[in-house]
């Protein structure tokens, strides 16, 4: 059986005080989801590992919400995606004006930004990439969307990405003691990578 998937968030404090100028190396470009890439789209997210296939026509369905089009970024080389990740929606909803809702304050409310399927290719992988396309995402997120709260799952053997979030400044979210055994477990091999 597939353990549930654990929690992470930041909020928008932790994300005013993050270092945000990061600089692409020359021929790297950063953008939004670009009609014409959805074949690259697609081998990104078929190589990272994730438990679903990702076909073109996935991709294009996957972009056809416009809160997910530019709530994308991307790192492009060589007119190849690299590195990328987007905004999910909540319940299939797609909500493209939050900024002119005034109550932001419940938890579990829609107008909470998700992050989906942060993904570098395995041959660009421990050179920033992610960590630039997820500042981009949690900009627009805070900046445009004016969230004031961001969520991501993510499993426990992902020790990079995990590591990376928390570089950004997002933090478990602790609901049970077997989550917080999980956690505890993912300090511990994370301090063991850094040796």
């Amino acid at each position: 059986m597939k353990k549930e998937q654990l929690k992470m968030e930041i909020n928008i404090e932790a994300f005013e005080l993050l270092q945000k100028s990061i600089q692409l190396p020359r021929g790297y470009l950063l953008t939004r989801f670009k009609k014409g890439l959805e074949d690259s789209w697609s081998d990104l997210l078929n190589a990272s590992s994730f438990d679903s296939e990702w076909s073109i026509n996935r991709i294009k369905d996957y972009f056809t919400c416009e809160y997910r089009l530019n709530g994308s970024a991307a790192v492009i080389y060589n007119e190849r995606v690299i590195s990328a990740t987007f905004a999910s929606v909540h319940s299939g909803l797609c909500l493209p004006t939050p900024c002119r809702i005034t109550n932001l304050s419940s938890e579990n409310n829609v107008h909470t930004g998700i992050f989906d399927y942060v993904s570098t290719h395995p041959e660009y992988r421990g050179k920033g990439f992610s960590k630039v396309v997820c500042i981009s995402i949690l900009d627009y997120f805070f900046t445009e969307m004016c969230y004031k709260r961001v969520v991501l799952n993510t499993d426990d053997w992902r020790l990079p990405a995990i590591s990376l979030y928390f570089s950004l400044g997002f933090k478990p979210i602790i609901n049970s003691e077997p989550v917080s055994i999980r956690w505890k477990k993912i300090h511990k091999d994370l301090e063991r990578t850094k040796k």
